[in-house]
């Protein structure tokens, strides 16, 4: 039972770092593409892809989460965007509402659904938009 708690409260505290550091660079065309294109990287482990679609200091701390995960042998499926809810008028700032699969790779403690709102903070950069930062826009609701 302690490991149980121990796993998921390690879930956790890696969501919360992933939410608010996470980023990537070169995603591209649209503001409410970039946030698709990243959970498609994040969902896939495909860290050279996160880094292009990130700017600044996040793609650093970006990638730092994602080797967190790894490390930690949890594996996350399913990450995705269900709902682009408010793009900003100048669209710097998207809202979006994801969905996640979380599962430890060791077979302790048990799968998890999750949702949650996020603020994308971009930035164009030689014509692409890139990830500033990532914002929680709600806390995260177990859904399973």
């Amino acid at each position: 039972m302690p490991k149980k708690i121990y796993l998921g409260s390690s879930v956790f505290i890696v969501f919360g770092l992933v939410f608010m550091a996470c980023g990537g660079g070169g995603g591209g065309g649209s503001p409410d593409g970039i946030p698709r294109a990243f959970y498609a990287a994040m969902a896939k482990g495909d860290v050279e892809a996160m880094k292009k679609m990130t700017t600044g200091g996040f793609t650093t701390e970006a990638v730092k989460s994602a080797e967190q995960m790894k490390e930690m042998k949890v594996s996350i499926s399913d990450w995705k965007v269900k709902e682009v809810k408010d793009i900003s008028a100048d669209k710097k700032t998207v809202r979006v509402e994801y969905v996640s699969k979380v599962e430890s790779k060791s077979g302790r403690g048990f799968p998890r659904k999750m949702k949650q709102d996020q603020i994308f903070h971009l930035k164009k950069v030689d014509n692409k938009w890139l990830i500033e930062k990532i914002a929680v826009g709600s806390p995260p609701v177990s859904v399973e």
